[in-house]
């Protein structure tokens, strides 16, 4: 079992820093985890709260909809536009629920531990097509250390419903 404390350590860890933070508590406080830990379920639930399970889970045009692959293709060219710089790894998500609402979920990374930092972006938006309204969500994860100091910023914004 992971101990409270070990547990929110581990889900407040920086993206691609899971590991290494796992590995600093087995050696500085080995009493937080247990033989029988299973940190598969807790890493899977880091990757789901931090929104990289999308790019381990983002999956090629499962729909033949025309107007759906087209979206997905706009998607693609915006991450290839904006999130194109070396290092940065990007992916998304488009869900289509019934006829009125499509959800498109974007996480993109970069971790660079040599220079000592790392960063997330994700975001979410809903469109209800029915009312022709999109709405959602970005938040942004940012980590940078030194030997002399750490510097952890997360920030988020609502985007407001608008058509």
């Amino acid at each position: 079992m992971v101990s409270p404390p070990a547990r929110s350590i581990l889900l407040a860890s920086p993206p691609g820093q899971f590991d290494l933070i796992l590995e600093d508590i087995k050696s500085i406080a080995p009493k937080f985890l247990s033989e029988d830990s299973d940190l598969s379920a807790l890493r899977a639930e880091w990757a789901a709260t931090t929104g990289r399970d999308i790019i381990e889970t983002s999956t090629a045009n499962d729909e033949s909809d025309e107007c759906m692959n087209a979206l997905r293709k706009a998607i693609d060219d915006y991450l290839c536009l904006k999130f194109s710089s070396p290092g940065v790894r990007a992916a998304r998500q488009v869900k289509q629920a019934g006829d009125e609402t499509i959800t498109i979920l974007i996480y993109a990374e970069k971790i660079d531990l040599n220079n000592h930092n790392v960063g997330s972006w994700r975001s979410c938006y809903t469109v209800n097509n029915s009312l022709g309204h999109i709405s959602g969500s970005v938040s942004i994860n940012a980590h940078t250390f030194e030997s002399g100091g750490n510097f952890h910023l997360h920030s988020s914004m609502s985007l407001d419903e608008t058509n």
